[in-house]
């Protein structure tokens, strides 16, 4: 029945499986990249993604020193997510020394990639369900 088909049941009546279950609801897809440098097959990995979480360890001034010891920029992980057209990105791994200047790096992001978020330690994130029908 779960899977829509009709059953006949031991005194003969049939019953239609659609009669009692939806259509599957479509699944989501989640790209993580973590403590890494931009790599170039992320784009295509990471097409159309509902959500992309990847390192920024630096902000883009840094992108020598990022690069050199295997990270990220902001402009690396929003350059990806752009093009890959993903929904949603979170930047993690981030380093220690924007905590004290904070909002330069966060400043970056939001000019960057509107709307993404920086995780910190404990975040949690809901994904919400998409219903895939065209009405809801």
């Amino acid at each position: 029945m779960k899977q829509g088909e009709r059953v006949t049941l031991d005194d003969g009546r049939t019953i239609d499986g659609h009669d009692f279950v939806d259509e599957p609801l479509p699944g989501r897809t989640v790209v993580i990249a973590g403590d890494t440098a931009p790599v170039e097959k992320m784009d295509s990995f990471a097409a159309n993604a509902d959500l992309l979480v990847h390192e920024a360890t630096f902000a883009s001034d840094q992108q020598g020193n990022a690069h050199a010891y295997g990270h990220s920029t902001i402009a690396d992980t929003c350059g990806i997510a752009k093009r890959a057209k993903v929904k949603k990105l979170v930047l993690t791994h981030v380093s220690s020394r924007y905590s004290r200047n904070e909002d330069v790096y966060l400043n970056e992001v939001e000019e960057q990639f509107p709307g993404a978020v920086v995780a910190y330690d404990l975040f949690v994130l809901k994904l919400e369900k998409t219903s895939g029908r065209q009405n809801d």
